[in-house]
């Protein structure tokens, strides 16, 4: 409902907002820190603020099909915001969600 308050993990309650009107058809996924929300948007993924709902923004290069799939990995060594994407094309890629770099 308009106006509705939603209790995250932490406690705190808070009144979500549209992210800049993106709709997103596929399941957006936050990285492993929680602090970065993951968002599939046709061949590409926006990146946002959890915290402030900002874009900061986006994966790139993008994919030759839509984004079907998001997921984070745990943090390692020399990649703290390991992400995994997937396309309608059967593509795959991993990425640094820190820095939006692709990875292979």
């Amino acid at each position: 409902a308009a106006g509705a308050l939603v209790t995250l993990g932490d406690g705190r309650r808070i009144q979500p907002e549209l992210l800049g009107g993106v709709l997103a058809a596929y399941a957006p996924a936050f990285g492993p820190k929680g602090i970065r929300l993951f968002v599939p948007c046709g061949s590409t993924v926006l990146i946002y603020s959890a915290k402030t709902t900002k874009q900061l923004g986006e994966l790139s290069p993008p994919h030759k099909g839509k984004v079907t799939a998001v997921c984070a990995g745990t943090p390692r060594e020399g990649c703290a915001e390991p992400l995994a994407t997937g396309s309608s094309l059967g593509e795959v890629r991993l990425w640094d969600g820190k820095t939006g770099a692709c990875l292979a």
